[in-house]
């Protein structure tokens, strides 16, 4: 019993730092797709 949960916490922990790398990443990559676009506004 507590086999099989602590395998589905070690699958949660996974899947919640798999979906920090990717929300991370996505940020990022706004953020300077921001960056670029309010360049050609600014002018």
């Amino acid at each position: 019993m507590l086999d099989s949960c602590a395998l589905y916490f070690e699958a949660f922990l996974v899947v919640a730092v798999i979906y920090w790398i990717i929300f991370g990443a996505l940020s990022f990559a706004q953020r300077g797709l921001e960056t670029r676009l309010n360049r050609a506004f600014a002018r």
